[in-house]
């Protein structure tokens, strides 16, 4: 009798659970347009270029642009093509609605129900560790509400990378909290179906680091929070040797892949000159210190330093192409690490850029189909204010201490994930600040993200964890 009643109780939690799932993707359809419009850019072009190499063959992944996104859309391509009928260009105030673009609507359909997809398995995951009831509730509704409000869900129809990555992420975020619910609670070796969900988890790693380049420096985080699983006595018992240092040495060994790849492309020569545009030229010491290393300087590239970025000139200047090339990636590190003052000067006053905005600047939204109340409730739960970095870190700290006074060791392990997964955002923060001087908010948007998002997620695990400590501590 009382196994029936265990059994009841879990079918009801799990009859419980759909509701906030109905509830959000009624949310997140009905009060969108619809899925299959969408706007195109500069950049779409170029994803559907590199669709057009042969996948396997390393061109594919030296190519101009990321392999997630270049292999979305050579899986996506009608037999007709892409057809363009509507390209913008916030950095030219060229901005339109939505329209729908033949054979596009394969790829902004796509991305919506992808979108949906991972964000509802991040809701039911939450629901999952979460031990209070009305926590549970909440926790899922908030990431729901979180994720499906116009703040987020906009993204979806804008056909560049931000969609397919931030999707990735919170699957990846759903499968490493999972993981580590499920590891924390091991005693004597890792079962069938914990290295199938390691294994799982890899995969999908490997997809959001190809997903945007800056994704990849995630990789060192998850290699050494595996390895301190083995180095630290304590952890050890809950790791499997053998599997563990395969994952870590395939962690590092696709971080080089990665980073070799990306510098045998020419992707990220553009954001360079754009660094040396905004950041270096109008700066004499700084321009300096480039040409000490070999940098040649001309007129005509002082001459860009009053015009727009993204400047094609750059690419016109044979000798300065070729010393790119050749010595342009190690002298920036070099001056990184060089001049820290002016590095941190440089990050902070980017940092204070990154939440001054929550919403796509490509289209112009219906109002009438998604009302004014909508982007209110949006805006509530994607802060525009840079406390959010403070709150974060606060929210953090509280969910380690009530995790620790709770004595469950799962919420203890969800405890340190975040905080590990809070300070590789904030790397990942630096690398895409520091990484191109144009676009910082865009480029900045999954660190943003991410401390948005454990604004509400480590708020409810905090209250888990004190509600957890005060029935153990009941008489």
């Amino acid at each position: 009798m009382k196994a029936f009643f265990q059994r009841l109780k879990l079918e009801w939690h799990s009859f419980v659970l759909i509701l906030p799932l109905i509830a959000g993707m009624g949310y997140r359809f009905s009060l969108h347009e619809n899925p299959a419009l969408s706007i195109t850019n500069y950049d779409t072009i170029a994803y559907v270029g590199s669709g057009e190499i042969d996948f396997f063959s390393l061109d594919f992944f030296t190519s101009n642009r990321p392999a997630t996104i270049s292999l979305t859309y050579k899986l996506l391509e009608p037999k007709t093509e892409y057809q363009y009928t509507n390209l913008v260009s916030p950095a030219e105030n060229i901005k339109s609605p939505k329209t729908y673009q033949p054979g596009f609507d394969r790829v902004a359909i796509t991305q919506a129900i992808f979108s949906t997809l991972t964000w509802s398995l991040l809701a039911v995951v939450i629901y999952r560790q979460l031990r209070q009831p009305f926590l549970k509730l909440s926790g899922a509704l908030l990431v729901l509400l979180f994720a499906f409000s116009p703040q987020l869900a906009d993204w979806d129809s804008i056909l560049m990378s931000e969609s397919i990555s931030i999707s990735f992420y919170a699957l990846v975020l759903a499968l490493t909290l999972e993981l580590t619910a499920k590891i924390a609670q091991v005693e004597t070796g890792w079962d069938r179906s914990t290295k199938l969900l390691m294994a799982v988890w890899l995969l999908v790693v490997v997809f959001w680091i190809f997903a945007r380049d800056t994704n990849a420096y995630m990789l060192l985080v998850f290699a050494v929070v595996l390895g301190l699983g083995l180095l630290i006595p304590k952890l050890r018992p809950h790791f499997n040797l053998s599997y563990t240092l395969v994952v870590v040495a395939l962690l590092l060994g696709l971080f080089f892949f990665h980073n070799r790849t990306l510098f045998m492309s020419s992707r990220w020569i553009n954001p360079f000159f754009n660094n040396l545009l905004r950041d270096v030229l109008p700066y004499a010491d700084r321009t300096q210190f480039f040409t000490d290393n070999g940098m040649p300087l001309t007129d005509e590239m002082l001459g860009f330093v009053d015009g727009p970025g993204n400047q094609k000139g750059f690419f016109e200047i044979e000798p300065l192409v070729a010393w790119v090339n050749e010595k342009g990636s190690t002298t920036y590190l070099k001056f990184i690490l060089s001049k820290p003052a002016v590095t941190w000067e440089r990050f902070i006053s980017k940092a204070a850029l990154v939440f001054s905005e929550n919403t796509q600047p490509f289209f112009i939204p219906d109002y009438e189909v998604t009302p004014r109340w909508v982007f209110f409730m949006g805006d509530l739960l994607h802060p525009k204010s840079n406390s959010v970095y403070l709150a974060a870190a606060l929210a953090c700290l509280g969910f380690l201490i009530s995790a620790h006074r709770s004595q469950s060791r799962a919420l203890v392990g969800l405890a340190w994930i975040g905080a590990f997964f809070l300070l590789g955002q904030l790397g990942l923060l630096f690398m895409s600040l520091m990484g191109d001087a144009l676009g910082l908010v865009r480029h900045a948007m999954g660190t943003a993200i991410h401390l948005r998002l454990s604004l509400w997620v480590f708020s409810c695990f905090i209250l888990d964890g004190i509600g957890l400590a005060m029935q153990k501590t009941r008489p």
